[in-house]
C-alpha cells in the first residue's frame, strides 16, 4: 500500500506540470483516480496505469522532455509490479 501512495505522489507531481497538453493531462488524471481507487487490487492498478501511460507517451503532441518524465513514471510502475 505504501508503494502505491509513493507512486501516486509522483504522478501528482507530473499532473501539476503546466506544459502538459490537455489530452495527456486527462490521462494522467485518470491514472491518479485509478491509483486512489480502493476497489481494484494493486496489480490491476499498476498494470492498467502502465498501459494508459504507455499509450499517452506515444502521443505526437507531448513534448520530448515530458515524454521522458512519463517514461520514468512507467519505469517506477513496472518496478512496483515486479515487487507485487
Amino acid at each position: 500500500m505504501e508503494k502505491i501512495e509513493e507512486i501516486t505522489s509522483i504522478v501528482e507531481e507530473l499532473y501539476q506540470e503546466r506544459r502538459i497538453p490537455k489530452n495527456i493531462r486527462v490521462v494522467i488524471e485518470e491514472v491518479l483516480n485509478l491509483l486512489k481507487d480502493s476497489e481494484h487490487s494493486n496489480t490491476v492498478k499498476l498494470s492498467t496505469a502502465v498501459s494508459m501511460l504507455e499509450e499517452a507517451s506515444s502521443d505526437p503532441n507531448i513534448p520530448s522532455h515530458l515524454r521522458t518524465e512519463v517514461w520514468n513514471v512507467i519505469s517506477i510502475l513496472e518496478a512496483a509490479q515486479a515487487d507485487e
